[in-house]
């Protein structure tokens, strides 16, 4: 993967940050494995910065999701938790950029769901997007760390990208899994 990436290194960039921000936008599940391989693709420090970027884009594309098409759906299925955001936003009114970091920074509610109810509350997108940037940097810069120390995440990059023989036909599919099941073990 490594070499495809120096190769075709837009190519890469642009399906990494699309799938990112698509994984984030929809709360799919997932976007902490790409954070892992930003480190050994990107390097650290860029990996953290387009990690950084492709996390606050994503959940400002949630938010606008579910404020527009979404309130009805959260109110009725978390009615708890949207109260509970909702109160919490209005008793820190004055400091909504401050209590958003903090929601941020533990794991009182989960990400998905910040993104998602933080319209339904009345946090503004400006002071969502703000918070979220800065609130998310610690738990980025850790995963992207975790994923360019560790050799095991460098090792399984090398397996996503197919061989161009495993393109050619089963048999060298075959021959190709049975490859990769050798490097992992």
């Amino acid at each position: 993967m490594l070499k495809y990436k120096e190769v075709n290194s837009g190519a890469v960039l642009t399906v990494f940050l699309c799938a990112y921000v698509f994984m984030q936008s929809f709360a799919i599940p997932g976007s902490v494995m790409f954070s892992l391989l930003s480190g050994p693709l990107f390097g650290p420090f860029s990996g953290w910065c387009l990690v950084c970027f492709a996390t606050t884009t994503g959940a400002i594309a949630c938010y606008c999701v579910s404020n527009l098409f979404m309130r009805r759906i959260l109110v009725a299925r978390f009615p708890q938790r949207v109260a509970f955001l909702e109160q919490k936003a209005r008793e820190n009114a004055d400091n909504v950029f401050y209590f958003i970091l903090s929601l941020r920074m533990s794991p009182l509610l989960p990400n998905w769901f910040i993104n998602a109810a933080s319209p339904v509350a009345g946090i503004s997108l400006r002071q969502f997007s703000v918070a979220t940037f800065f609130g998310l940097m610690p738990i980025n810069f850790l995963h992207v760390q975790a994923g360019a120390c560790s050799p095991a995440v460098a090792r399984r990059v090398s397996l996503l990208v197919p061989s161009r023989r495993a393109a050619h036909g089963p048999r060298h599919a075959r021959r190709a899994r049975a490859r990769a099941r050798a490097v992992q073990g």
